[in-house]
């Protein structure tokens, strides 16, 4: 264990959590930019909607805290990390995980692509948002939650304060800029 004071970080990102999703990681990052069809209900007892949000919680948990591990390169991990989606299958709940845009390949068989949602965005050309009140920041994060968001999102309006309030509260991952005052939503 880290001799970070783990008390103070979100459950879902803690080093225990992490762990859990070590070895599918570093079978992400060794395939990348390949994609790796995964079954989280035969590996982890768990939905497929379930395993596709603690998997990209571990992803950030990794990415913010630099846990130790032998499984995972760290330079790669850190390469293709943003470019990471998971995706569902329409078949038998399986996950497919691998760089987001082999996912949207029009011949993919994917579920809930943003692609087929209809979004313009693409995963490197992410708008910078101004959220001037509360009721924008919990929309955001509703979406964000919800996966109905094509990429990361770029926004203001997040203090450190409110972004701790925000994870906690939704499903999402906040990485705030202290520097800029940006915020990736994700």
């Amino acid at each position: 264990m880290s001799t970070l004071d783990q008390t103070q970080i979100p459950c879902r990102f803690r080093e225990r959590a992490f762990r859990t999703y070590e070895p599918i990681i570093a079978q992400v990052i060794k395939a990348y930019p390949g994609v790796i069809t995964f079954s989280p209900s035969l590996n982890y007892s768990l939905s497929p909607d379930t395993f596709a949000c603690r998997f990209r919680d571990a992803l950030r948990s990794h990415e913010r805290y630099n846990w130790t591990t032998q499984l995972i390169d760290r330079e790669r991990f850190l390469a293709c990390v943003n470019s990471i989606a998971v995706s569902m299958t329409k078949e038998n709940g399986l996950l497919r995980i691998g760089d987001r845009a082999e996912l949207r390949r029009p011949d993919a068989a994917i579920l809930n692509s943003p692609a087929r949602l209809g979004s313009s965005f693409a995963p490197s050309a992410s708008p910078l948002l101004r959220l001037d009140t509360d009721a924008e920041c919990d929309l955001i994060c509703k979406l964000a939650t919800l996966r109905l968001l094509a990429a990361e999102l770029k926004c203001t309006g997040f203090s450190e304060q409110t972004k701790h309030q925000y994870e906690l509260k939704y499903d999402v991952s906040i990485d705030l800029d202290p520097a800029t005052g940006i915020a990736g939503v994700l």
